[in-house]
């Protein structure tokens, strides 16, 4: 995770900001140590919004994300002041003006904007030509003269996020293009833009041997968007990218079977813990970490829910597991624990620790399913030296 952000932090313009999309991984240990890191952060509920508080968050390095965000959630980021508000529709950005006005302050805003079908889409899509995201980009300009006629509001910026994990640095930069270019309507018509959120979608490989995404020629291309427009700040939103490759889910073996000629490996967690193989090929085999002298075949490894669904991975060469046996599934830290579906089945949640280069800490304890707790989070003392004193050694 240091890595990953020292990196593209080198490789980024200064104008650039990064933010953590928490929803990715709300590990409050995590999320603390990306504030460390100088990351900002996006959240888009209460839940998100207590995290970084309680990770230390400055209110100003926080953005308020989200398309259905309720009176409640919105009196209390304008209460806590943060840094900046999504609105979503006129409607939207009328209710903060009301939390705004409620609450005595001028709240700053973004607009969130579906870009028009010219900017085809890539990776996973988040906006389609007709979407519950944001104002359509035809609408933009109305709703903006709407926003600014309403007291207690600063009309800052757009929004415009179309897609998720992308490993193209041109695709990325095609889009940070287009969402710029946005901005000479509003300017025209005597807006002070000043700040372009570009949402998130820098990629991670889902497969080994996949390019990834090449951080110095996107870093380039920002310095020179940038550079063409000076008058902008720019905000990143990272979701997957500082954290999907440092987070592995470690499973036990509890049986193996064979079905019509194919081999089961079931294991005591699956999708309940980690859904995202349903939504991305489950076609890496994890490593089995236990001593193993059987000879490789190929096999299926199933979760204990009683659903067909319930794979990890499917038709993957291993040496064949035996009960007791760990196997490790990688590249699981982003959208892994936070995106399980917890409640089905009612088995305990996970456990979470967190490895800093020198010690292990449990960071989030074994949930109880009688409740179906997510456990509760602990954020260790020691846990916050500076990254050069931290290096992972592998």
């Amino acid at each position: 995770m240091h890595d990953r952000v020292g990196a593209l932090r080198r490789a980024l313009p200064e104008s650039v900001r990064v933010s953590y999309a928490v929803k990715a991984n709300g590990c409050l240990a995590l999320v603390a140590q990306l504030r460390r890191l100088g990351c900002g952060a996006d959240v888009c509920s209460r839940g998100e919004l207590e995290t970084v508080r309680a990770a230390g968050f400055s209110a100003a390095d926080v953005v308020y994300t989200g398309p259905a965000k309720t009176d409640r959630e919105i009196d209390e980021a304008v209460s806590w002041g943060v840094g900046l508000i999504v609105a979503e529709s006129a409607a939207e950005a009328a209710r903060v003006a009301c939390a705004a006005g409620r609450a005595g302050v001028r709240q700053p805003l973004l607009l969130r904007v579906n870009p028009g079908p010219r900017l085809a889409r890539s990776g996973m899509a988040l906006t389609a030509p007709a979407c519950k995201f944001g104002v359509d980009e035809t609408e933009m300009l109305a709703v903006a003269r709407a926003t600014r006629a309403l007291p207690d509001l600063e009309l800052r910026g757009i929004h415009v996020s179309t897609e998720s994990n992308v490993c193209s640095a041109d695709r990325l930069l095609e889009r940070a293009e287009y969402a710029c270019a946005l901005v000479a309507p509003l300017a025209a018509d005597g807006f002070d833009v000043e700040v372009v959120d570009l949402g998130g979608g820098l990629g991670v490989p889902h497969r080994v041997g996949d390019t990834p995404l090449n951080v110095r020629a996107y870093g380039a291309g920002l310095r020179r968007l940038t550079a063409r427009h000076p008058q902008l700040s720019l905000i990143l939103e990272l979701g997957r990218y500082p954290v999907a490759e440092s987070g592995t889910y470690l499973v036990s073996v509890v049986a193996v079977k064979r079905s019509r000629g194919a081999t089961f490996v079931l294991v005591d967690g699956g999708i309940n813990h980690l859904y995202r193989p349903r939504l991305t090929p489950p076609d890496r085999p994890p490593p089995v970490l236990s001593p193993s002298r059987a000879p490789a075949e190929r096999v299926t490894v199933g979760g204990p829910l009683l659903d067909a669904a319930d794979l990890l991975a499917e038709d993957v060469l291993l040496p064949r597991p035996q009960a007791g046996d760990l196997l490790a599934i990688p590249a699981c830290g982003a959208y892994g624990f936070s995106h399980g579906l917890h409640g089905f089945c009612l088995h305990p949640t996970p456990a979470e620790v967190v490895w800093d280069g020198r010690r292990l800490h449990l960071v989030r304890e074994r949930g109880d399913p009688r409740g179906v707790t997510a456990g509760q989070q602990l954020l260790p003392e020691t846990l916050h030296e500076a990254p050069e004193a931290v290096a992972v050694r592998r």
